[in-house]
């Protein structure tokens, strides 16, 4: 009988302390008065070809450098507080165009460099597996628009170029939850989805012909994540992460000849790998690469077709 309560108690301790959460996990939550800082340089390209006339095609490829720094605050053991920005540069849109009539196929780059919306976010842990089975989480973030958006353009006849900036020309809000358990010091999962409202905005489209103003509607979008962590020692962690983002449909309308244009709904997958490096106990080095797998959509009488992203990047996780 002793034999069975000492193994029920080494049971019950081991299970414990398989459930206790490290900095890096994917479920862990700052505690109170703690600060973290995390940073990423991403490496994007995204592509599309579209049917701009019966005879005129265009091939646009972006291709640019991102970095994104947060900082996060730990408020107290279940309230979060978050800030950060990305910031675009040597962002190139390259536009192939192919068909009658073009007489540059390969103009000079368009650049979208800059700042993107700041976001603001809070996030509440309602539950935690220290004292119950689950982590379970409600967040909030804001991505608020500072500056006017504006997109470049080139000309199919012409060496004419304009260049734009990385804002966009609509704030958002979202809100999220989070819902997972690391159930053994090596293997962790979670699952969130959240609802994103796209608030009515503007933005101008560039050109050296005169600029053209657009007010853009409000719109919804819903996204459902999935994440596995595997951590087969304490220092060095590998993820697989798969979103789904069902972006809603909206209107743009030219301010000056009040002509409307429709974006159709679409799903967009992606797929990212993280692995992750603890050098000291509160210093992480990682490495992403992710990729989209991206349907067809239309604007208005052009689809948007071939789509295509990649994201190769690196980062650092500091808790301080």
């Amino acid at each position: 009988m002793k034999k069975i309560i000492a193994v029920a108690a080494l049971m019950a301790v081991t299970a414990a302390n398989a459930q206790d959460l490290s900095f890096g996990d994917v479920n862990y939550f700052l505690k109170q008065g703690q600060l973290n800082f995390l940073a990423d340089v991403n490496h994007r390209t995204q592509q599309f070809t579209t049917d701009i006339t019966a005879t005129n095609t265009v091939t646009s490829r972006t291709e640019g450098n991102f970095v994104f720094g947060q900082l996060g605050y730990g408020l107290s053991d279940r309230l979060n507080l978050t800030a950060g920005v990305e910031y675009a540069f040597n962002v190139k849109v390259d536009d192939t165009y192919v068909g009658a009539g073009v007489t540059n196929p390969n103009p000079s780059s368009i650049t979208q460099d800059g700042l993107a919306n700041p976001q603001l976010g809070v996030n509440y842990r309602f539950l935690s597996q220290t004292d119950e089975r689950y982590n379970w989480d409600f967040g909030a973030l804001a991505s608020i628009r500072i500056e006017d958006a504006e997109t470049g353009s080139s000309n199919p006849t012409s060496t004419d170029v304009s260049n734009g900036n990385a804002s966009n020309g609509r704030s958002s809000i979202e809100i999220n939850t989070r819902f997972g358990r690391k159930w053994n010091e090596a293997n962790e999962w979670q699952l969130a989805a959240g609802l994103i409202h796209n608030l009515d905005g503007e933005y101008t489209i560039v050109s050296s012909g005169g600029d053209t103003k657009l007010d853009v509607d409000a719109s919804q979008d819903f996204f459902l994540r999935a994440t596995y962590q595997y951590r087969p020692v304490h220092e060095f962690m590998m993820s697989l992460m798969l979103q789904a983002t069902q972006f809603g449909s909206y209107e743009t309308q030219n301010q000056a000849n009040a002509t409307d244009a429709s974006t159709d709904s679409r799903l967009d997958l992606q797929s990212m790998f993280t692995a992750k490096y603890l050098v000291t106990s509160n210093f992480i080095v990682k490495f992403r690469y992710g990729l989209g797998h991206l349907p067809d959509f239309d604007q208005t009488d052009l689809e948007l077709r071939k789509r295509r992203s990649k994201v190769m990047g690196i980062g650092i996780d500091w808790l301080f």
